[in-house]
């Protein structure tokens, strides 16, 4: 029986065909395989929708191949749209939730029930307290009673305090994906996007470093490979972005924030960063400068949640 290795942007880096006790499992997890339970396979981490990680393909081939294995490569390094990977990525954060919820339901239903065995263990105890009576015919049932209604009440705590863990876990996984689309997440992500390209652009164009300083020297732009793998990654970026400008015109549409920038905003003007509104000082390429009690604050654009020209009134609500 022979393993194979394959690499899918949809699946990442998963291997097949070992068996149980053919001792390639602490090879793997030396080169930093982990076994999937629920695929049932072994998977390289934070390969999905990632560049294939080469090295740890060939070591781990090379090691196996030693250990008198047979290995097959396949290896497929294209990237998937973002608007797919994200709709993916959404289906199995409503999956995961969904199987922590009932988990959580299901840790639920064994709390009540210990609950419901010690409070049953409770009631077997002697009426008021009653103390044990060293010697009499009743002792060792009214020990036995006590052990089992301590034990009871050990058991209900463990399984209260594991419901509550369980629904927590399950209340986060519910609100993964709307914190990772949220207004502030997809403005910081764009910005970031933004940087990357512009830095890769450089790098294909070529640049002037530590310009105006005595180290001051001129890159050349990319070529061969170097350029290439620039370009791929460029394009790739292109289409994050693409993505995440109509996730944030969404957003504008819907009303959840507002189209802001130093073309809209002037100084003098007030706007509405978290529950205070603030008076305008400067408006900059990225970020508007605002009096914050005598001081100068920046926030980028994004983070404004209204905008008006007057100073507002005293207890004006935040429009958001």
């Amino acid at each position: 029986m022979s393993i194979t290795i394959t690499h899918t942007p949809g699946t990442g880096t998963l291997l097949e065909g070992t068996v149980r006790g053919d001792g390639t499992n602490e090879i793997l997890k030396a080169h930093g395989w982990r076994w999937g339970r629920g695929l049932g396979k072994w998977y390289v981490p934070q390969s999905r929708d990632n560049a294939p990680k080469l090295q740890t393909i060939e070591v781990t081939t090379k090691a196996l191949t030693e250990a008198q294995q047979t290995v097959h490569v396949h290896i497929d390094d294209s990237a998937r749209p973002t608007a797919e990977i994200e709709a993916d990525r959404t289906a199995r954060a409503a999956q995961r939730a969904q199987h922590l919820q009932t988990a959580a339901d299901r840790k639920a239903h064994l709390a009540h029930e210990a609950e419901q065995a010690f409070i049953a263990a409770h009631h077997r105890l002697p009426a008021a307290g009653e103390p044990v009576k060293a010697g009499h015919h009743s002792e060792g049932r009214h020990l036995q009673a006590l052990d089992k209604a301590n034990t009871a009440w050990q058991n209900s705590v463990e399984a209260d305090h594991a419901a509550d863990q369980a629904a927590e876990q399950a209340e986060a996984a519910r609100h993964t994906t709307g914190a990772r689309n949220s207004p502030q997440t997809v403005a910081n992500r764009i910005e970031k996007l933004t940087a990357q390209m512009r830095q890769l652009k450089r790098s294909i164009d070529g640049y002037t470093a530590n310009r105006a300083t005595p180290y001051e020297r001129e890159v050349p732009p990319a070529s061969g490979e170097a350029k290439t793998r620039a370009q791929e990654e460029m394009s790739a970026l292109a289409d994050q972005l693409q993505y995440w400008q109509s996730m944030q015109r969404e957003h504008i549409n819907a009303g959840r924030i507002g189209n802001y920038s130093k073309d809209t905003i002037s100084p003098g003007d007030y706007v509405l960063i978290g529950p205070h509104w603030h008076q305008v000082l400067r408006a900059n390429a990225k970020t508007v400068s605002v009096d914050n009690t005598g001081r100068t604050g920046k926030a980028p654009y994004s983070s404004i949640k209204g905008h008006q020209k007057a100073a507002p009134t005293s207890g004006q609500q935040p429009n958001n």
